[in-house]
């Protein structure tokens, strides 16, 4: 089975999500997580269980205190600080949306 569409995206914003917290030096902090995604993602495409786990892992993940999607990224600059917390933003919502779609 090909990899669908949405899997393609979903690994392209999951690697810059991973960038952005490299960047950051939250990659330790937040690694477990992106692994299981990434490790989840290899197997969505051949395996529709893999996909169901993917999906619910994902859309789970909101719900958990001290996740990705509670996190804010702190900056000196006001306008820096707004401009990488608006990407952080923007990857989370395609990823959920991403993974509502599976």
């Amino acid at each position: 089975m090909t990899e669908r569409a949405e899997l393609v995206e979903m690994r392209g914003v999951l690697t810059e999500l991973q960038r952005l917290l490299q960047a950051e030096g939250l990659d330790g902090q937040y690694g477990y997580l992106l692994r299981r995604c990434f490790e989840l993602l290899s197997w969505a495409g051949t395996e529709p269980d893999a996909a169901a786990a993917l999906k619910e892992y994902l859309l789970g993940i909101p719900n958990a205190p001290g996740t990705l999607w509670d996190l804010v990224i702190g900056r000196d600059s006001f306008e820096e600080r707004k401009r990488v917390n608006e990407r952080l933003d923007q990857l989370r919502e395609r990823l959920m949306a991403l993974a509502r779609s599976l």
